[in-house]
């Protein structure tokens, strides 16, 4: 097999729940050894554990009471040998512990330190409870998301949680190619509330420059507000999604449903009383979603189906791209991580999942914890039992 791109990299994994644990699973797909430590009292969400374990493949997973001075002195000894520490705990909790930046660099000046948090280190909300509806509720993208004069609408993925995931890794590599070079380590402060509110570039844009209306819920180029650029109902009560924002594409349309009067008002508000949006919808109500499926890849012209999740999962574009992982049995498990393919492939691929804390005696040993150590550590609390790890 190819050398992935972070083989040779190790990751001291501290994170709890989506946003820390999707960054660490995409350093480890892309190669890096990755060693989660988990608390041997268990986590919050535990109605979520089966699905958020998906996130730990190829991962070791170890077991530390961080709350315990030789938890803590453990800890402190795998970051010294880390390039890179994750850690998502609040503000000043971390360096509370005695596992915070300054603590770690003491000990490994090179080291890539990575903090994922809501609301970011600074800020009158920094330690505020919060999940991810929230960070994007005020950072704006809750507000721009539903329907003209409706409520808004949570998306149907953790958009802050992914994205300060995905802003996390690219960071943390970023400065491991300093560090590769000859230079120091790096502290890094991720936010879910910066990520969502750098993704606001295109409608603070317009408003800035007063480029239309103030863009608002359902009402500007992007999220239905045009014609052009919408969601419609079929007869058989489904969904299309038009995309046609380009004119030619627009005009591949109006050809296909043999309506050239329609080709000048692509731009059109998508409002009731607007006559052009009511004439498209109208359109819509006559074929079913199968039908307009095949009208939309003959006439090119951006238009697509809304599938449901089991259709979207089975679907010949998500076999095509190899996206569904399966066992050996052929049941479905995942789906492929990292998104991007390099010379053909997705880097290290599906692996198993380890149970909670089923690497901590070789990992420590490793550490040259004796046999002795370790059973001390068990009964105290420290790590968790041999059946948990």
């Amino acid at each position: 097999m190819p050398e992935l791109f972070l083989q040779g990299v190790r990751v001291l994994d501290l994170t709890r729940l989506l946003p820390g644990g999707y960054a660490s699973l995409l350093l480890a797909d892309m190669g890096a050894e990755v060693i989660k430590v988990e608390d041997p009292r268990g986590g919050a969400l535990d109605s979520l554990t089966p699905a958020l374990s998906v996130l730990d493949r190829n991962k070791k997973s170890i077991t530390l009471d961080l709350r315990q001075p030789r938890g803590r002195e453990l800890c402190l000894k795998l970051a010294a040998e880390a390039d890179v520490v994750l850690e998502s705990f609040r503000p000043g909790v971390a360096t509370a512990l005695g596992i915070g930046y300054e603590q770690v660099r003491a000990l490994n000046p090179r080291v890539v330190y990575t903090s994922i948090t809501g609301w970011g280190q600074t800020g009158p909300l920094a330690r505020l409870a919060a999940h991810d509806i929230n960070y994007m509720s005020v950072a704006g993208a809750l507000g721009l998301t539903g329907l003209r004069d409706g409520q808004p609408v949570i998306p149907g993925v953790q958009v802050a949680d992914l994205s300060v995931g995905l802003m996390a890794a690219l960071s943390t590599v970023s400065a491991l190619r300093r560090v590769a070079g000859g230079g120091t380590g790096a502290y890094i402060d991720a936010a879910m509330f910066d990520v969502v509110a750098s993704w606001l570039a295109l409608p603070a844009a317009l408003y800035w420059n007063r480029l239309g209306p103030t863009p608002e819920r359902g009402a500007y180029a992007l999220n239905g507000g045009f014609v052009c650029y919408n969601l419609y109902q079929t007869s058989d009560g489904e969904w299309m999604a038009l995309g046609a924002l380009e004119p030619k594409f627009w005009a591949n349309f109006c050809r296909a449903v043999e309506r050239p009067d329609l080709l000048d008002k692509a731009y059109a508000p998508a409002v009731a009383e607007e006559p052009a949006f009511a004439e498209v919808s109208a359109l819509f109500r006559r074929r079913t979603r199968e039908e307009w499926t095949e009208l939309g890849r003959a006439a090119d012209c951006c238009l697509t189906p809304v599938l449901h999740l089991p259709e979207a999962l089975t679907s010949s574009q998500m076999q095509a791209r190899g996206m569904v992982c399966s066992d050996a049995n052929g049941r479905p498990t995942d789906l492929a991580h990292p998104a991007t393919t390099s010379d053909g492939r997705r880097g290290r691929g599906p692996g198993p999942i380890p149970r909670a804390g089923q690497d901590t005696v070789s990992v420590l040993s490793a550490l040259g914890v004796t046999a002795e150590e370790l059973e001390e550590l068990q009964r105290s609390g420290v790590i968790g039992t041999p059946e948990a790890g």
